[in-house]
């Protein structure tokens, strides 16, 4: 799945006393029996990626399937189930299989998603879980935070300005490897605004735009840029702030919020056809951990890779070539291929039994090679 990188809701026990009968006063969670799903008692609280989520509500059925609608909403939730053996989540757009069915298992829905959500087994329960103000260690404010830790990535300083406020910076200390940037806008700008991440000391910077719609959730935990920058050890500062076009002047804007994350990139030590792959992911509101590699021979015009394992795996297809080289890789699930070009990759979880796809008509003239690697869960 390729995404977007909830309100919570609480029953509410009335007690309608009679003149003359005492009303008996109870130390019992009122929201108790919401939570009674077949058979078992679904958690008053889950966690993900640091995050917490509030039990909202749920259903059951054992006769089979156990179906939620959802409405959009602002903030990410978590779909979590029980059954009496392995289900299959459908969900829009996509399918899951987890043989973890007392309510430890999840998929995340990313805020503004909507539809049909469906566990399948012989008796089923299935629940939602929406957003609480609870929030893991980091840079926080006004309910947005830039994590402490984001996979294997340390987060080296953050801020979060004001809404109006026109400059964010950062000072920070330059890591060993890699640094990644983390710019966040909300908002919206006007046409033909963009958005500069400088990063000082006539070092050059990033551009971004045009666009100022990114979600307040998480801003950390997704996109930026990566790469080595600034003398191991050295301090340097890195700015956010937006242009009337890419090379304009400032523009200040009353309604705009910034904000911008600086993150250590762990070194990874694995490789596939020559691409450094990260040991550790974060996708699906879940943690992965790279479990292994295959890479085919260069010229390969067409290959796919075949989930043997009995869970579910994050597959990450990579490739090695010149930029010229075009390629195509599905994953299926209805979302169609993506065009990548060479050096680039993409990733997406694949259940047991399916594959992921990859046509690449011109890799006999280029010497294009693609490999893949994929994750286990580590949560």
């Amino acid at each position: 799945r390729r995404r977007a990188a909830g309100v919570a809701t609480a029953a509410a026990l009335a007690v309608i006393g009679a003149v003359g009968i005492p009303q008996l006063v109870s130390d019992v969670d009122p929201g108790l029996a919401d939570r009674q799903l077949l058979g078992r008692t679904a958690p008053e609280t889950m966690s993900a990626l640091g995050y917490t989520y509030a039990f909202a509500r749920g259903t059951d059925s054992r006769d089979g399937a156990s179906t939620l609608e959802l409405e959009p909403s602002d903030e990410p939730r978590l779909v979590t189930w029980a059954a009496t053996g392995p289900v299959r989540v459908v969900e829009p757009g996509d399918v899951e299989v987890s043989d973890r069915v007392e309510f430890d298992d999840w998929t995340y829905v990313p805020p503004g998603t909507e539809g049909t959500w469906t566990v399948r087994a012989d008796a089923t329960a299935i629940a939602v879980y929406e957003l609480t103000d609870d929030r893991p260690a980091g840079v926080t404010r006004d309910g947005i935070t830039y994590r402490e830790q984001v996979g294997d990535e340390v987060l080296l300083g953050a801020e979060v300005g004001e809404v109006g406020q026109d400059e964010v910076s950062v000072t920070y200390t330059v890591p060993e490897g890699d640094t990644r940037w983390a710019p966040l806008c909300l908002g919206g700008t006007p046409r033909g605004t963009w958005l500069h991440v400088d990063l000082g000391e006539r070092r050059g910077g990033l551009l971004s735009g045009p666009a100022c719609d990114d979600s307040s959730f998480d801003p950390g935990g997704w996109g930026g840029s990566s790469g080595p920058h600034g003398r191991t050890g050295g301090t340097l500062t890195a700015s956010v702030y937006l242009t009337d076009g890419p090379k304009g002047p400032r523009v200040d804007l009353d309604d705009v919020r910034l904000g911008l994350g600086v993150y250590a990139v762990e070194e990874s030590r694995e490789t596939v056809v020559g691409e450094t792959v990260p040991e550790v992911l974060e996708h699906d509101g879940h943690l992965w951990r790279f479990d292994g590699s295959v890479s085919e021979r260069p010229g390969t015009t067409s290959s796919a890779y075949r989930n043997t394992s009995e869970a579910t795996e994050l597959v990450w297809v990579t490739s090695s070539g010149p930029l010229r080289s075009g390629y195509r890789v599905d994953f299926g699930g209805g979302d169609g291929a993506l065009r990548l070009q060479g050096g680039g990759g993409t990733w997406d979880t694949v259940i047991p039994g399916d594959h992921v796809r990859v046509n690449a008509r011109d890799a006999v003239e280029s010497g294009l090679r693609i490999g893949y690697a994929w994750y286990t869960r580590a949560d």
